[in-house]
Formats: C-alpha cells, sequence, structure tokens
C-alpha cells in the first residue's frame, strides 16, 4: 500500500485499495443500525471501509480519486463525480448512524472525523470517526459481524436495496449457505429504520407524529412498501450479487419468494428465502448477472 507522510507529520495518507474483490467488514449491530445515505454515500463510506485489515489498530486517513470512485462504481460520468465531491464529503460529516435499544436507548455517531479535497492531486481525504472502532476494528475476536465482497453492491442502482443486501447477510448464522438454501426473517420495523423509510420536511428532517411522538412512515399502505422496496431489492440483490433472493418465483412457489409475516391482521415481518447463485437448485444465472469490474 503506497503511503504518503505530509510535511508536517501530523497526517498520514493511504491510497485506497481499488480492488472490489476485497471485503467490507462490519459489526452486525451498525449493519442493523439507522442510516440515511445517499446511494454515492452508501458506496463511497464503504470503500472506506474495505480498506480496513484485520491487524489494524487504528483508522488511517484514506484517499481516492472521484475518477477511480467512478470507475469502481461503474459511473460513466467522471465529472460529475468530481462536481459531487463536495456534497459526497458533506453527507458522509453530516449524517448519523443511530443505534437503538429495545427499551428506547439510542446512541448516535457522525461516519467521519474528517474530509477533504486536494485539488493538487484531485484527491478526497476521508477519516473514519475514532468512534466507530468497536464496529470497525478487531471484529475477527468478537465474532458478530458480517463481510462481503465490495463488488456486490459497487454498481447497485438503489441505496435500499444495499442496505437490505447487508441486513439479510447479517441474519446468515451458518459460514456456508446449504444447497437448499435459507430463510431470513427481517421486521417490518427493521426494514424501515434500516432504510429510514420516513417523511422529511423540506429541509430533510424527518417527520414526528405529533400525537404518537413517532416518526411518519414514507409508505402508509404495506402493498406500497413491498413493490417499491422489497420487490426492487430482492430483483437486484439477485441480478447484481453472488445471492439469489427472489421476490417471487414463476411457479408460485412461497417457500422460495417474500412471505408476510403477520400478528393478528397486521403484517409485523417478511420472510425471505435467500441462497447462492451457483448452487444447483437456483434457476439458471442471467448473463452478466455479476459484473466484473477490470483493473487498470
Amino acid at each position: 500500500m503506497n503511503i504518503q507522510e505530509e510535511f508536517d507529520g501530523q497526517m498520514i495518507f493511504s491510497n485506497i485499495n481499488t480492488n472490489p474483490s476485497n471485503y467490507v467488514v462490519m459489526d452486525n449491530s451498525l449493519i442493523m443500525a439507522r442510516q440515511n445515505l445517499s446511494l454515492q454515500e452508501f458506496k463511497l463510506i464503504r470503500l472506506i471501509i474495505m480498506q480496513i485489515i484485520a491487524n489494524d489498530l487504528d483508522f488511517r486517513f484514506y484517499e481516492v480519486s472521484p475518477a477511480d470512485f467512478a470507475r469502481i462504481i461503474g459511473n460513466q460520468d467522471i465529472s460529475n463525480i468530481y462536481h459531487a465531491a463536495n456534497s459526497l464529503c458533506d453527507g458522509l460529516m453530516s449524517k448519523k448512524i443511530e443505534l437503538c435499544s429495545e427499551d428506547g436507548s439510542w446512541v448516535k455517531y457522525n461516519w467521519t472525523s474528517m474530509a477533504r479535497y486536494d485539488s493538487k492531486t484531485k484527491k478526497m481525504q476521508i477519516k473514519l470517526n475514532s468512534d466507530l472502532k468497536p464496529f470497525l476494528l478487531g471484529l475477527v475476536e468478537k465474532g458478530y459481524y458480517t463481510q462481503y465482497s465490495y463488488d456486490n453492491i459497487a454498481q447497485m442502482s438503489s441505496t435500499h436495496a444495499g442496505r437490505i443486501f447487508e441486513m439479510l447477510l447479517a441474519n446468515i448464522k451458518t459460514h456456508k449457505l446449504p444447497n437448499e438454501g435459507i430463510s431470513i426473517i427481517l421486521t417490518k420495523q427493521q426494514i424501515i429504520d434500516g432504510c429510514m423509510l420516513y417523511k422529511k420536511d423540506k429541509k430533510g428532517n424527518i417527520l414526528i407524529d405529533p400525537e404518537t411522538k413517532q416518526p411518519v412512515e414514507k409508505y402508509e399502505r404495506i402493498s406500497q412498501l413491498k413493490a417499491k422496496v422489497i420487490k426492487k431489492a430482492c430483483e437486484e440483490i439477485t441480478d447484481k450479487t453472488m445471492y439469489y433472493v427472489p421476490f417471487e418465483t414463476e411457479d408460485g412457489d412461497k417457500k422460495h419468494g417474500v412471505e408476510d409475516i403477520k400478528s393478528g391482521k397486521s403484517i409485523v415481518a417478511f420472510k425471505f428465502y435467500i441462497n447462492m447463485i451457483y448452487h444447483p437448485n437456483v434457476p439458471k444465472k442471467k448473463e452478466n448477472r455479476v459484473v466484473q469490474i477490470v483493473q487498470n
């Protein structure tokens, strides 16, 4: 890894490893937390997290050019990424991660402690917030973490798909998926929180119901949530990752589709079927389902 030390000796910058087959590794509680990132912010912060290696004891300052970032995520409009660099870093500096407990307790963190753009090198320089160390460092010893190769999310077109993909993986309890696949349950609330599906005002603040004092959900009907978020996420995960997560099957087999779970008359959770696309009982792969990213 190419390391460059500044003249004042205060900061060390590490060039980004752009190999998309490297792993993004996070504590499961971080994955299940409330996150409100745009698609490009989501991909950029995961690219930064991908730089962490197993024996790291601290975070470094990582630098990446907008051109390299655009190439990694398959964005052909490189000039647009350069123009968006400022807003991208603003988002990572200002947007919060919120971890909530069942008893109503919560804690909020910023993603980064520093972000800047160097006009001479034409690179963004980013450092993760040190408060996130328990969620990103030394995870092998803790054992409660999820990892996936960055190329699974690199060319996704929906943040919701990326977040549901992560939450599904966080709930896989086996080291290797069996040939027959497994079922995973995500509650409605986990999906709403994980994807931050709440109504917002013109300033981007979440609207609060004056009576219940709770955030107002973005979708009033469960059919909207399923059609606009869950179905699209399943299609994109199946199309762009190594995993097969059908929303519904051609033969109508509910066992291999998303199944509603009810409490009384209300839908409170969803059962997903997940398998690897290369397992023998999974429908034949589409051509170019998993996009190969060419390295320079």
